[in-house]
């Protein structure tokens, strides 16, 4: 049994994938940032761990919030499948959720770090 979703139904998913790809080069041009400030701290002989670690959360996030969006494409490119490619991308989302929390809890602990004057490592 195949099922088809409408075409207003398709265009929440395109939505969807807009906001989701947008929220990923958000994410992951803060942790970029963050990287590059990292960078230029070393080149000075400055350690600053804080953006090491503000870096790779944000990237490790942006990760797992990419994961899922080439499934739920799929439910408006493809025809006959798209009960199958939705519960695929929740699939992917669920399995990654784990480490979505572990990132965004590690977002968290730096980011509070950050408002202490001193925090660099």
């Amino acid at each position: 049994m195949s099922y088809e979703f409408s075409e207003a139904q398709n265009q929440k998913f395109r939505k969807l994938t807009r906001s989701m790809n947008r929220v990923v080069i958000l994410l992951f041009l803060v942790g970029l940032n963050a990287l590059i400030q990292y960078y230029f701290d070393v080149v000075e002989y400055q350690r600053n761990l804080t953006l090491l670690l503000e870096g790779l959360t944000y990237l490790l996030f942006s990760v797992m919030v990419y994961l899922p969006i080439s499934r739920f494409k799929k439910i408006f490119t493809t025809s006959g499948r798209d009960v199958e490619e939705l519960i695929g991308a929740f699939n992917v989302m669920s399995r990654d959720w784990f480490w979505a929390n572990v990132s965004r809890g590690l977002i968290v602990i730096v980011e509070s770090l950050k408002l202490f004057d001193g925090t660099t490592f």
